[in-house]
This record gives structure tokens, sequence and C-alpha cells, in this order.
């Protein structure tokens, strides 16, 4: 380990979720110890978090983050499958119909690992407690940060009853969207954190059903996605481990079913395709239904505070909270751990302030955030009208769109921003516009 300024004995994590074991991995490799506190009770089997609102409805983790946890945690991936996950191609496996028609399927290569929300976590965090030098403590609310002369010192926490002062050479919030750093640095005298929030009034409604391993369906994942802003209506069929099936319903503004058997499958009826009302009709319930409300989209802007404590991070949800409907926010959390990797080093030489290792982290979610950002804005009354040029650009993106459903390459490439592997400049290659026009013109002349 390299000698470094600034101490490097311990640093602590607020939340044991996808983001803080990420966040976590990063810390161990250069502190001594690196502790986890979470206030959920944990056990050696897969278990549902009362604080994981998500946890019931259709989780997939995109390839890129699979590639980012692979590297901080070896064999993840491996285990994830060997546990019940499946690794589906996003165009050969998956049966979409994406607002205008049936998109065409090939193999390209580009997958993602389908599986429970629980199984996830719980095989993330059984590759933290395997690193020598992490450790997880359960059951404690963080009631306050240990700060002074302009740094932060560590954190108070109970559980039960009893109150305890962590000391820390770096505390990372990672408590998720309902993180009380904001709170914490007000009462500093830190002032006031700036929210950027994009109304999207999302809900769906999830239920378990079971799946026959021997019925051939042609699919592994049934998709149907609305043509916005036209239509605001989604539904999937999403395989989990355990041989089950995730049944997902619901969208913007709205367009959402009540938990109930009725609302649900009148829901799918009116979907533009019935292809999944039918299937789920066919299909037995394992639970019950479960209802995710999600008002906004939530960005904190720390970054913008006029002074920024030493020894404090803020990460994943806690604080950039994206619309969960497009699939990018564990690869965000991933992206996050690895531009906090990267800044460390720095950090801890005293070369950069925590302020710069902190903008690090919102750079990372800074892409996917102006996707969903732009998605959203396009069904509400936030959307201002476009200049010529935004114009021109969103009438192209429509085409590439449009191409990406008879056009490999297109396909292809579609694929790759949305899996955070490239981003949307490459749509403007000339091999990009070269085939996206001449299927759109192929097409239209047939």
């Amino acid at each position: 380990m390299t000698t470094l300024r600034r101490g490097t004995d311990k640093a602590i994590v607020i939340g044991a979720s996808i983001a803080g074991c990420l966040a976590a991995r990063s810390l161990a490799r250069h502190f001594k110890e690196v502790v986890l506190l979470d206030l959920d009770t944990f056990s050696d089997e897969p278990c549902t978090r009362r604080t994981v609102p998500q946890e019931h409805h259709v989780h997939l983790l995109l390839n890129r983050g699979v590639q980012i946890i692979e590297n901080f945690y070896p064999g993840f991936k491996n285990e994830l499958l060997h546990s019940g996950a499946e690794e589906i191609d996003l165009s050969h496996g998956v049966k979409c119909y994406a607002g205008i028609g049936w998109k065409q399927r090939w193999p390209t290569g580009i997958t993602a690992h389908y599986c429970s929300r629980t199984l996830l976590e719980h095989v993330l965090r059984q590759s933290a407690k395997r690193v020598p030098n992490i450790a997880i403590k359960d059951g404690c609310r963080v009631k306050h940060l240990i700060h002074d002369d302009g740094t932060v010192r560590g954190l108070v926490a109970s559980v039960g009853q009893v109150e305890e002062a962590l000391e820390a050479d770096l505390v990372v919030d990672a408590s998720g969207r309902n993180s009380k750093a904001s709170v914490w640095l007000k009462q500093l005298g830190y002032g006031e954190v700036q929210r950027e929030e994009v109304e999207n009034q999302l809900g769906y409604v999830s239920r378990v059903y079971k799946k026959d391993p021997k019925r051939q369906t042609g699919w592994k994942v049934l998709l149907v996605t609305p043509n916005l802003p036209t239509t605001r209506s989604m539904g999937v069929i999403s395989p989990i481990e355990g041989d089950k099936y995730i049944v997902t319903a619901g969208g913007w503004f709205g367009a959402s079913p009540k938990p109930n058997e009725h609302d649900f499958m009148r829901f799918l009826a009116e979907l533009p395709v019935p292809d999944i009302h039918d299937e789920v009709s066919k299909l037995e319930p394992l639970s019950e239904f479960h209802q995710f409300k999600m008002p906004c989209s939530l960005r904190r802007r720390y970054d913008l505070m006029p002074s920024w404590p030493d020894g404090f991070l803020v990460v994943g949800d806690a604080l950039c909270s994206i619309n969960p409907i497009y699939s990018q926010g564990m690869s965000v959390s991933a992206l996050q751990a690895d531009a906090l990797d990267r800044a460390l080093p720095e950090y801890l030489r005293r070369t950069i302030p925590a302020r710069q290792v902190l903008n690090a982290q919102v750079m990372a979610t800074e892409i996917s955030w102006q996707q969903a950002k732009k998605s959203d804005e396009s069904l509400s009354q936030q959307a201002t009208k476009a200049d010529l040029k935004n114009t021109l650009k969103e009438r192209y993106i429509s085409l590439v769109h449009a191409a990406s459903f008879h056009n490999r390459d297109v396909a292809i490439a579609t694929l790759k921003i949305a899996n955070l592997l490239e981003v949307q400049r490459t749509l403007y290659r000339f091999p990009i516009v070269s085939a996206s026009l001449s299927s759109v013109i192929a097409r239209a002349i047939r």
C-alpha cells in the first residue's frame, strides 16, 4: 500500500445494498478496515428486506454493471448463475413489442442477468463478507455524523437502545433514496442541498408466478413497451430463480393497475398486444400483488453546495435516484463505485479534496440521468420546446429507433447505449447513419 498522508485505517459505509457493497469493495482496496452498516438484519440465506421498496419487482443487471462487479468481486457472475439467475441476450432472448411493432431478434452478445433483487443482493453481500477487511454490522440505525473542523470523523449508530460512536477516516452514505445526508449536512451548517426532480408519477404492480421449465415459449423475456410520448403503459414477464416468473405492469403518470386480480388482468388486456395477458392467464400465481410508486426521479446536487466536509461522500440512490423503469440503476451504482476506486488514491494523497471525489460520482450518473430525464420530460409539463437543432436530433433518434426493429447493426448500436457500453454520439457514425436511412427507406418503399 502506497504511503499516504490521509488516514486509511477505517472507512464506514452506511447501507449494505447494491451501492453499499460496491462502494465497500472500492474502499477495501485502499483502507485497512471497511465496515458496512445496515438497518435490516440479514441471514445466511436470501431474504426480503423491508427497506428496499422495489424488491418485489422485475430486476435485471446490465452488461456494464456485471463487468464492473466481476472486477470487484471475481466469481460473482458464476455464483449468480449457479444460484439460478439467467443470462439472456437482450435481442435474441427478448420478444419485444416496442410501441410501434415487434422487434426482429438476433444474437447480439449483449446480455443482462435476470433474477430477483433478493438473490442479487444476497450474492453480493456474501461476496463482500468473503473480503478479509470488510465487515457487515446489521441492525444498526445511524443517528448522526461526528464532525469537527470541517471534517466528518465518524458517526453515531444505535443497535436497539444502545448508541455507539464509531470513528472513521471516511464515511460513505449509500443508504438509498431516503438518505438523511441532506438533513445531517444542514444541521452541521452546510446549508440546503438543491434537489433536481423530474416528475414521472411512476407506478407498477408485480406478482410472482410458477414457470413450467418444460414449456417452450420461444422467448426468455416477454416485453411490451410504450410508444412514448403517445402511450404510457408497459408490461413484462421476466424469469427469476427457482423456475418462477415475475410479471410487472405499469407505467408513467397514472398508467398503473391496482394491486388486485381484476384490475391487473384488465390492464394487461389493454396493452397494445395481447401476448402478456394471454400468457399470464395460463400461469399459476405464487405470491400476492406488490405495488410500487415513485413521484419523480431525484438528483441531490451536493456538487453545487458552497462547501463540503472532508471525510464524507454520498453514492447510489442517496445521490441520484433514476426512474427504475429504464433498468440502469444498479449499473449506475457500479459505475459510481468504479469512479470512487479511481479517485481514491489521489484523495488519500491529498491531491484532490472530497468534493472532487463527489464530483466523480456525479459524472458517473450523468449519461443515465440525462437519458431518463429526456424520456420522462417528454410525458410531462416539464418539457421545453426544442430548438431546431434538438428537433432534428430527436427526429434522427426516432429514425434510428425505427431502424433498430429491422437492422441488426442498428439494433446492436442502440442496445450498447441502453446498456451503458457506448455513448449516444456513436449513433452519428456513418455506418449507423447509413444503415438507419437505408432500413427506413427500404421499409417505406415495399
